[in-house]
């Protein structure tokens, strides 16, 4: 079995499992792969952990589920393997900053981290990519429409000066500014560790740029960690959605990458 096979497995073997009690040990079994041998490919690959992928996917699909059925926060804790009420609160607003009842009642975005994806044309340890599969019927309809790309300024030194929990609150309060100034028919959806994507559906630039500065006025304003202010920030692009022709996944995150560095 290739890396990419490996891969490629435990991606999938996760996805079945994330209401099951799965261990990183069940994971490196099932690909015939040894622990170590597959944490250390996970990390160099996706720069996050197998225990923390698992449960950052756990915690967005619980995530989705409060904004998405009438089920109750315990319900939905122990769907997600979570022992208590408790458990799931204190591991969600590790992540969200807020209690599921509250995040319940305000936001309208769940998908904090999506499901990885492997790169087309080999392993690219530079990225982190997120499977946006499931909005190519959506993409395909916005053609001409404008999206609007954000990066969050400073997250690599946010995460080794506080910690990933403190970049992790960086990355959910720059979700709830765009969530707040968005309308409920655009759609937002993250493509890399520190950057986002909102379909606009807007066809006049004028008004993508006005709603890109009400996003951008939220800028330095900073979050709470611990006693400590840190100040929040995003760089913005605009680009113009080309879908006419068949969606190519490569040209489209490089037209959205492009848009977001000039």
């Amino acid at each position: 079995m290739t890396r990419l096979d490996t891969l490629t497995a435990a991606l999938s073997y996760i996805e079945q499992q994330l209401c099951n009690a799965i261990t990183p040990e069940e994971i490196a079994a099932h690909c015939h792969y040894s622990l170590s041998s597959l944490q250390k490919l996970f990390r160099l690959t996706f720069h996050i952990g197998v225990a923390d992928y698992i449960a950052r996917r756990r915690l967005t699909l619980a995530s989705r589920a409060l904004l998405t059925t009438a089920a109750s926060v315990l319900d939905i804790a122990l769907h997600y393997g979570y022992e208590s009420h408790e458990v799931f609160t204190r591991a969600f607003r590790r992540i969200w900053g807020v209690t599921p009842s509250k995040f319940r009642r305000e936001r309208t975005f769940a998908d904090i981290f999506p499901r990885l994806r492997l790169p087309t044309g080999g392993l690219d340890l530079s990225h982190k990519h997120y499977d946006i599969t499931e909005l190519y019927d959506t993409l395909r309809s916005l053609h001409g429409t404008y999206a609007l790309v954000f990066d969050t300024q400073h997250l690599d030194p946010i995460n080794k000066n506080y910690g990933h929990a403190a970049g992790d609150l960086v990355i959910a309060e720059c979700l709830r500014r765009i969530d707040m100034e968005k309308t409920a028919d655009m759609v937002l959806f993250r493509i890399g560790g520190d950057e986002f994507v909102l379909l606009t559906g807007l066809t006049d630039r004028s008004e993508t740029e006005a709603l890109s500065a009400r996003i951008a006025a939220y800028n330095g304003k900073p979050i709470s960690f611990e006693g400590v202010d840190i100040p929040v920030a995003m760089h913005t692009g605009i680009s113009q959605l080309d879908t006419a022709r068949r969606l190519n996944y490569i040209n489209f995150f490089r037209t959205l990458d492009e848009s977001i560095r000039g």
